[in-house]
């Protein structure tokens, strides 16, 4: 059975904030290692589901994305 996540426009929109908010951070640290704009990240995560993009974060932001909601 295929789980959905719902998500309403104001949570996806606060979660992308905060992964572009850590890519910036990761960015300052690293720049060469990160070579994409913080568009580029958005546009990435603007075109998946809301299932995607929690699969997505959890795996390169963080397992416990839900927290920050």
């Amino acid at each position: 059975m295929k789980k959905t996540t719902y998500l309403t426009s104001d949570q996806r929109a606060e979660l992308i904030e905060q992964c572009l908010d850590w890519f910036d951070d990761w960015k300052a640290t690293d720049p060469y290692l990160y070579s994409e704009t913080r568009e580029e990240r958005k546009q990435m995560m603007d075109v998946l589901n809301n299932s995607d993009l929690i699969k997505h974060m959890e795996k390169y932001y963080c397992q416990d994305i839900f927290t920050y909601l």
